[in-house]
């Protein structure tokens, strides 16, 4: 029952990210401005994708207790670290920094990629928690 409250609550933690920060951001988007769209290739999307796929994983984790499934949610940690880190870089890429502009739209793309590893953090939470409980537990015989 204690694993099942702490998935819900890393669920939560995950709603909270969404609503409140990716929210706040996008707010500070328009309020400034900036275009993501111009900034935008292929890694940025196959990023955000793997993150939502990472989660929606961990969540079918927890549905079917799936060991394996947990497994392979945490296995993708590797991957999603070098997707981000691609992103970033591809973004770096594209501006000059040399324009206060750019300069803005590098801290709100870098601040929107650390909120997608959030995500994929907290789903890595839940994979964990999904193989803690599928593990054979001692008993006490006295």
């Amino acid at each position: 029952m204690i694993a099942l409250a702490r998935i819900a609550s890393t669920l939560e933690a995950v709603s909270d990210v969404v609503t409140t920060n990716l929210a706040a951001l996008g707010h500070q988007r328009l309020a400034e401005g900036i275009d993501l769209a111009k900034l935008r290739d292929d890694s940025t999307p196959e990023f955000a994708d793997a993150v939502f796929r990472n989660l929606e994983e961990s969540i079918v984790a927890v549905a079917q207790a799936d060991r394996i499934q947990a497994a392979n949610v945490l296995a993708a940690k590797g991957i999603i670290r070098e997707l981000a880190e691609s992103a970033r870089q591809s973004v770096l890429a594209k501006l000059q920094l040399s324009e206060k502009k750019d300069v803005v739209s590098f801290s709100l793309v870098t601040d929107l990629i650390d909120q997608f590893k959030q995500i994929a953090s907290l789903a890595w939470q839940i994979a964990e928690i999904v193989e803690e409980r599928a593990r054979p537990q001692p008993t006490n015989r006295e």
